[in-house]
């Protein structure tokens, strides 16, 4: 959680089909945790991401080492929007441009 503080990000909870709007800048995102109350079920989750930053930033979503979908890199300024097919469980979010996710951007997503 410290980690989430430093960075500034914040947490949201949203209800199936409301998109996350999320706000991607050097080297963080808003917010950095999501969760979606789901009722159990499979959701189809739009993304909305604002690249707040000077550098190209991407979302991805990712599961068990392996990425379930997202947006596409854009530069500063830019918008982008995905739509990922979720099931109930743990998730996490990052940025896959360079060294950026090490840098920090990156973030939590559950659906419950």
């Amino acid at each position: 959680m410290a980690a989430a503080s430093a960075a500034g990000g914040k947490t949201v909870t949203l209800k199936p089909g409301q998109p996350l709007r999320v706000s991607a800048r050097e080297y963080g995102f808003d917010p950095k945790g999501v969760t979606i109350d789901a009722g159990g079920e499979t959701v189809a989750m739009p993304i909305a991401l604002h690249n707040s930053g000077v550098l190209g930033h991407d979302l991805i979503v990712g599961r068990g080492g392996k990425q379930v979908g997202g947006t596409t890199v854009i530069t500063g300024g830019n918008d982008a929007s995905a739509t990922v097919k979720l099931q109930p469980g743990s998730y996490m979010f990052f940025c896959d441009v360079g060294d950026h996710a090490q840098l920090g951007m990156k973030g939590t997503l559950t659906v419950r």
